[in-house]
């Protein structure tokens, strides 16, 4: 089981890569180069633009006030650590406020949670991507989707997932609808099932990835996260 998670975290950080490299195209297929639009994209971005901040995770509850989001698990549950997650995205710990933003600020993708069920059988990863004030006013959630479904599906089979069925589709999360990836398929003789939820926040894009092994539990766990 432990292969199949890290196959699926490696597709989903494949999934955010394939995304920032499409950003040009996805921008010029909804009319990045008109000027009216373009200036009206810049004025909303720029109105609700707040600095990045990474979540954070203690007594099995994770929240990222950046996001305005939550995810309360139980006992069966395991979140990284905070420290984990600054590891994982080359952060120091000693790293004074200023520094950390402009770290942040300058990072394609962050890697900001990461829990695993204790028997394996379900993982969550939280990634977020800045793809600009530009393209993060213009694109929709389902146009990011969309544009990255084809890298997701090549991804997964390049990693050994094979009976691949992927498409995007809208879900409840945190009591909001977004714009979700929706993958089944098999790896290692295993099933396995995934929804990843694609919500924005200004010029991000947050991917949420729910994981789950055998049976599909993926709504069960969306069900974890709240608005904060």
């Amino acid at each position: 089981m432990k292969k199949i998670i890290a196959l699926l975290l490696a597709a989903l950080m494949m999934f955010m890569l394939v995304s920032c490299g499409d950003d040009t195209n996805v921008r010029g297929e909804i009319g990045g180069n008109d000027a009216t639009n373009s200036d009206a994209a810049a004025s909303e971005s720029t109105d609700s633009e707040t600095d990045l901040e990474l979540g954070s995770s203690s007594n099995n509850t994770y929240e990222n006030k950046f996001l305005g989001i939550g995810c309360k698990l139980d006992s069966n549950w395991t979140f990284l650590s905070d420290a984990e997650i600054r590891e994982a995205n080359n952060l120091t710990q000693d790293l004074l406020d200023d520094e950390l933003a402009e770290q942040l600020e300058n990072a394609s993708v962050i890697y900001d949670m990461q829990a695993t069920k204790a028997d394996s059988s379900a993982n969550i990863v939280l990634n977020i991507e800045k793809i600009g004030s530009l393209s993060g006013a213009l694109m929709s959630e389902e146009e990011y989707a969309n544009s990255t479904l084809d890298g997701l599906k090549s991804g997964l089979e390049s990693a050994g997932l094979s009976n691949i069925e992927a498409s995007v589709t809208s879900v409840t999360f945190a009591g909001k609808e977004h714009a979700a990836i929706v993958v089944s398929g098999e790896a290692y003789g295993v099933k396995v099932y995934e929804k990843i939820v694609c919500f924005k926040k200004g010029k991000y894009v947050a991917a949420v990835a729910f994981a789950s092994y055998v049976n599909d539990t993926t709504d069960e766990m969306l069900s974890y996260f709240y608005a904060i």
